[in-house]
């Protein structure tokens, strides 16, 4: 059936090029938010943003300046954003149509509140460096690639600890090789 929908966003969401990194790591935005690209000098940054459904910025931001730009569409998947300049700088942004999303917090707990019960929702997990799959919820669900659906229940429906083994994930750097 049909899911209500959040309202358009209008706040401003920040990214910080300082020191070396990107601050946030990752950003959540809806659609009719500001992303603001923040220099926070001393040096230049080139943030690369490659939208797929927004408008892509084109220009550097000079030290101590800012860009903003309106996001107009929700994004069909999570942004990886680098600098141009300083290859190591990453973060990472989503653009939806609703309010249904969260950053776990620093012990892996994530709390939405507001979904609808009685729907069959689409659940998706995201980690930047692998894909969460296989896993079981304490109710039985399981996630394959990185997705689950669901039907929630009124009232509070608590998943349980998803635990996760440190080999699902990956780096992108080889860290030596044997012979």
């Amino acid at each position: 059936g049909n899911v209500p929908r959040g309202q358009a966003g209008s706040k401003t969401v920040q990214l910080t090029a300082k020191n070396g990194r990107f601050e946030p790591h990752f950003l959540i935005a809806n659609v009719g938010d500001t992303l603001e690209l923040i220099d926070g000098g001393p040096e230049i940054h080139n943030p690369n943003v490659p939208f797929f459904a927004n408008m892509t910025p084109s220009a550097m931001v000079p030290a101590g300046a800012n860009q903003k730009i309106l996001l107009t569409s929700p994004e069909p998947g999570v942004v990886p954003i680098g600098c141009n300049i300083h290859k190591w700088m990453k973060a990472y942004l989503l653009v939806q149509d609703h309010p249904f999303v969260t950053v776990s917090e620093a012990d892996g707990s994530i709390k939405i509140e507001g979904l609808p019960a009685g729907h069959d929702l689409g659940f998706r997990a995201w980690h930047e460096s692998g894909v969460i799959d296989g896993r079981e919820l304490a109710n039985g669900i399981v996630f394959r690639k990185g997705r689950f659906d669901l039907v929630l229940q009124p009232g509070t429906n608590d998943f349980g600890d998803v635990v996760i083994p440190a080999q699902t994930f990956h780096s992108d750097r080889t860290c030596g090789s044997s012979s």
